[in-house]
């Protein structure tokens, strides 16, 4: 199931990223228009991803299978390494300690969910196969 959800998470964000370029058309703005969804998109998984990490870690999200905890790291992976690919060699930011930490910090919240949901799950979470108590 968890690599169903890897399927799907990566379509979707596939599909969104040719819905914003085939909506974003050429014009003598300052900001492109693709650059300006590309930012509401980053801000939105900035904001998201911790909440979602959080329920997990708080076990609210039983399943490291779920396909909004996956959905949610592979935004965070995705939009945290091409931010670094486009950001580190430019000079055009002012701030750009704080804009690499941020991308930086969803790098590792994405390496968190991935290892989470296909290396190992979070102790505790696992469910008794064998029936019997370890009490």
């Amino acid at each position: 199931m968890k690599w169903i959800s890897l399927l799907w998470s990566i379509v979707l964000m596939g599909l969104l990223t040719l819905l914003v370029y085939l909506s974003s058309r050429p014009s003598n703005a300052t900001i492109d228009p693709a650059f300006g969804y590309g930012l509401i998109i980053w801000m939105v998984i900035c904001v998201v991803s911790p909440i979602i990490l959080m329920l997990r870690l708080f076990r609210l999200i039983r399943s490291s299978s779920s396909f909004i905890y996956i959905l949610t790291g592979t935004a965070s992976i995705a939009i945290g390494i091409l931010g670094l690919y486009l950001v580190t060699p430019s000079d055009q930011f002012r701030n750009k300690n704080s804009i690499l930490l941020i991308l930086s910090i969803n790098v590792l919240i994405g390496l968190f969910i991935y290892i989470d949901a296909f290396v190992i799950t979070i102790p505790g979470l696992r469910k008794n196969i064998s029936g019997k108590s370890s009490h």
